[in-house]
């Protein structure tokens, strides 16, 4: 079977813009997607680097239980350039009960390539000039081999808007039985807000969407080495996944710091354990270092009693036999022999955990947190509006969403260090809250110390169990009198 090579910059794979299933598109080379418009861009493309066709089968095939009813859509730079590897693409898709779109400007002359595609999505690209004069060619190329077309313009204001354009654009779908739909895209809807929202101060953005800039910043420099200190923290669930997918398939030298046990396990291949000064590696991923880990502490301990043992016997012989003339140099050879010896050492393990018991809550209202209508936001930006939400004491409740959603405006909202806009927000009878917040390090003043910290909020007679607290929180001897700024 012939082998099939081609050059891709990168894989697409996205909520559809209805809504209605995953969208997956295999960008081929010039495709702009660095724009910032597409989502979860898998980056396959590597200068003078290709890939075979069942190995981009196979990342399509993970997809196949979420693809929408569509199928693939091959996009970007034309794929006529890679005419044969795309129609044997086509065929294996086929094969797999998937469906293949291809998105085009109209310049695909391959009648075979055009039928084996189920649909065409015909994008005029040139909104400032006549409707291209190849489009009816191509058009009349689908028609005769029976391959639908969806016409799509984006509407630019005051550029190709205009009356006469779009009745260009109505008399190619009425003289081309092909062409079953027509979609105009609004500009303003698809792109403008993407472009404020580039221009906004990153300070304004949630701390996850502040991770996604760290994050692009790394990534679109394409190091060869990537040091990576807990990745995921203020990430949404969607962004992990993207990223333990990206790092998966990233074909440069990764360390990595996290304490994400799934993550850890799909990214690495390799573990190295730092431990009370000692560095120990083994390669290995995260769940299976935890056995090996085990295993080898335990050979450590069964070999270190052995030879406790072995001491003991000739410390016991010497110790019976130093006197007499007759064991003289069987002595003397065993006192060598434990000068020789190397001594076997067991490793410390670290062993400390916390031990915290709080102290029962005084007991609250039914209710422990109501919202009605509830609108929030910041200045003239509503965040999310009309919600209602109750809380009932013993609950216990997971706010989750991407980033910038809004969840940690409703945490605010709730301890009352933000108003609503409209609605109502109560807090129910007897309700003592206590808020961890995700920017703890903006909260704390560096300056002061482990101790001082506590001392500053606790009141009454619990500043007498101030030491006892902390050592439960393994800040022990003089790590109480550290200052912040020296924390990890």
């Amino acid at each position: 079977m012939k082998k099939y090579k081609a050059s891709i910059d990168s894989l697409y794979h996205g909520s559809a813009v209805d809504g209605k299933g995953l969208r997956c598109v295999v960008f081929f080379n010039g495709c702009n997607l660095r724009c910032g418009f597409c989502h979860n861009p898998e980056t396959l493309y590597v200068p003078g680097k290709e890939i075979e066709l069942e190995e981009l089968v196979a990342r399509l095939l993970r997809y196949k239980p979420y693809i929408r009813k569509g199928g693939v859509t091959l996009s970007g730079g034309e794929p006529f350039l890679q005419a044969e590897f795309c129609k044997a693409l086509m065929a294996r898709l086929k094969e797999e009960e998937l469906g293949v779109c291809i998105e085009t400007n109209g310049y695909i002359t391959d009648p075979e390539m055009i039928a084996l595609a189920e649909s065409i999505l015909l994008d005029v690209k040139n909104q400032d000039q006549p409707i291209a004069p190849q489009l009816a060619g191509f058009l009349q190329t689908c028609t005769q081999v029976g391959t639908p077309v969806c016409l799509t313009n984006v509407l630019v204001p005051g550029c190709n808007d205009d009356a006469e354009h779009l009745r260009a654009l109505y008399r190619l779908r009425q003289s081309s039985p092909c062409v079953q739909a027509l979609k105009f895209l609004p500009f303003r809807k698809l792109c403008v807000h993407k472009y404020e929202e580039l221009g906004r101060p990153t300070e304004t953005f949630s701390q996850g969407w502040n991770m996604r800039i760290e994050l692009a910043k790394i990534l679109l420099g394409k190091p060869d080495v990537m040091l990576l200190d807990e990745p995921t923290n203020h990430l949404d669930i969607e962004s992990i996944e993207w990223l333990e997918d990206y790092l998966k398939n990233c074909r440069c030298s990764i360390v990595l710091i996290s304490h994400d046990r799934k993550f850890l396990d799909n990214v690495t291949n390799r573990t190295i354990e730092i431990m009370l000064g000692k560095i120990h590696d083994y390669k290995v991923p995260y769940s299976k270092y935890l056995e090996l880990r085990k295993e080898r502490l335990a050979q450590q301990r069964a070999a270190y009693e052995n030879q406790q043992r072995m001491i003991e016997k000739t410390e016991d012989f010497i110790e019976r036999f130093r006197y007499k003339p007759t064991k003289s140099n069987q002595v003397q050879s065993r006192v060598k022999q434990l000068e020789k010896l190397e001594r076997i050492e067991v490793d410390m393990e670290d062993k400390s955990a916390l031990s915290v018991k709080f102290p029962p809550a005084p007991r609250s209202g039914d209710i422990v947190y109501k919202a009605e209508n509830l609108t929030l936001g910041y200045d003239s930006k509503i965040v999310f509006s009309g919600a209602e939400i109750e809380i009932r004491r013993g609950e216990k409740v997971a706010l989750v969403g991407r980033n910038g959603e809004g969840k940690t405006t409703l945490m605010r909202a709730i301890t009352g260090s933000l108003r609503p806009m409209e609605g109502t927000s109560r807090v129910g009878y007897n309700v003592s809250i206590g808020y961890y917040e995700q920017n703890q390090e903006d909260v704390l003043d560096k300056q002061d110390t482990v101790f001082g910290t506590l001392d500053r909020i606790a009141v009454g007679d619990i500043r007498l169990k101030l030491r006892d607290i902390l050592a439960a929180f393994l800040f022990k001897g003089e790590d109480i009198d550290k200052k912040v700024a020296v924390l990890s």
